[in-house]
C-alpha cells in the first residue's frame, strides 16, 4: 500500500495493469476519476476497485483547490506490464533485487496501427 497526495492541477495518468488489481481509498478531498466509463468525482472514505486488463483502465486528477490523498493497494506482481492509453505508452517492471524497491522500468512507446 501506498499513499499519495495531488496537489491542485496534478493527475495519475490514464492506465490499466496486466497482472495487478489495485483498490483506491479516498483519504481526503474529492478526486476526480476517470475510467472507461466516464469521469465522476469521489468522496472522502470512498473506495474503487481496479480489475487487471483493460477492464479496470482508470486515471485520477485533481481539479479542486485543495489537496487530495489517497491509499492505494496493490498485488504488485512482478514482472508487470502496465498501458497507458493516452501517452501511446507500454511500461514493464520487474523486481530485480533483494530489498524492496529495486525495480527495473522500462518504458517504450507504442505507434497505432491501422
Amino acid at each position: 500500500m501506498s499513499v499519495y497526495e495531488l496537489r491542485p492541477g496534478n493527475w495519475v495518468p490514464f492506465h490499466f495493469h496486466h497482472g495487478a488489481e489495485e483498490l483506491m481509498v479516498v483519504l481526503r478531498g474529492r478526486p476526480t476519476l476517470r475510467t472507461g466509463e466516464g469521469e465522476r468525482q469521489l468522496s472522502e472514505g470512498e473506495a474503487v476497485h481496479f480489475a487487471p486488463g483493460p477492464v479496470g483502465v482508470h486515471g485520477v486528477s485533481n481539479d479542486t483547490d485543495e489537496p487530495v490523498r489517497f491509499l492505494m493497494a496493490s498485488t504488485l506482481p512482478s514482472p508487470e506490464v502496465a498501458e497507458y492509453p493516452d501517452l501511446k505508452q507500454i511500461t514493464a517492471q520487474a523486481q530485480t533485487g533483494s530489498q524492496t524497491g529495486e525495480r527495473l522500468w522500462l518504458i517504450h512507446d507504442v505507434e497505432p496501427t491501422d
